[in-house]
């Protein structure tokens, strides 16, 4: 309760697109980028399966690479999750970047 993420209603229809588009393109395995150990930082900002769709997302805590155990959180929703599978992360596209 300590953290809260607000973000703009009137921006709910782009978020949704956004989500859309992102698991539209990270689902043609065609786009994907092996995901290396430089990309596995505290700070940096992937792309994150979670269940059926992809989200933009904040390794936060990096528990060990080998076997793989991060901490995300995802910006656009505000909760944490864990990963601790290297086939849910991709390195984020450049299309994916800005803001909606």
């Amino acid at each position: 309760p300590d953290q809260f993420q607000i973000v703009s209603y009137s921006q709910k229809v782009a978020y949704a697109a956004l989500i859309s588009q992102m698991t539209g393109y990270y689902d043609d395995l065609s786009n994907h980028t092996p995901v290396t150990d430089d990309h596995l930082r505290v700070g940096s900002i992937l792309a994150f399966r979670d269940s059926s769709s992809w989200h933009r997302a904040k390794i936060v805590r990096v528990v060990n690479l080998h076997p793989l155990a991060v901490a995300l959180k995802l910006v656009d929703q505000g909760c944490f999750k864990a990963c601790t599978s290297p086939g849910d992360l991709q390195p984020l596209a450049d299309r994916f970047a800005q803001l909606p």
